[in-house]
């Protein structure tokens, strides 16, 4: 992996855990609904979307393909003037999507939908990352 890939890596998997609250992250619609688990699973194995990731000083912005039967993720990122790829294991633990970077911690979030966009959310209620599938999902 690229020294770049390496550093957004640590990116993707720590941005969660940040303490400040991201600056511009929307805000979870009233008519979201939140997913259970075996909704995640049906909804995101074989997904691939673009994402809007609010968890750093920039915009993290890219596409992302789910392969949760492999327990799988990888894309592509977009942030300031980087450019790179990224790769990790991911799962559904309970009601809530977690994933792992190739070089970092397990991160956990409750799955809201709202038509054809999903909003992760992490454990303090806010909104870290929004996606929205290149295919229709099931519903």
């Amino acid at each position: 992996m690229t020294r770049l890939g390496v550093t957004i890596t640590a990116i993707l998997c720590v941005g969660a855990a940040a303490s400040a609250e991201p600056a511009n992250a929307p805000l979870l619609p009233q008519s979201a609904r939140k997913l259970s688990g075996a909704e995640v699973k049906t909804l995101y194995d074989g997904m691939r979307a673009t994402f809007e990731n609010f968890t750093q000083s920039e915009l993290l912005t890219g596409s992302i393909t789910h392969d949760l039967r492999q327990n799988t993720q990888f894309g592509d990122f977009v942030m300031g003037g980087q450019k790179g790829s990224f790769r990790g294991s991911s799962h559904v633990k309970g009601d809530r999507y977690c994933y792992r970077s190739e070089a970092g911690r397990e991160s956990c979030y409750w799955v809201f939908a709202n038509g054809q966009t999903f909003y992760e959310v992490n454990s303090r209620g806010v909104v870290d990352t929004v996606k929205k599938p290149l295919r229709a999902a099931a519903e």
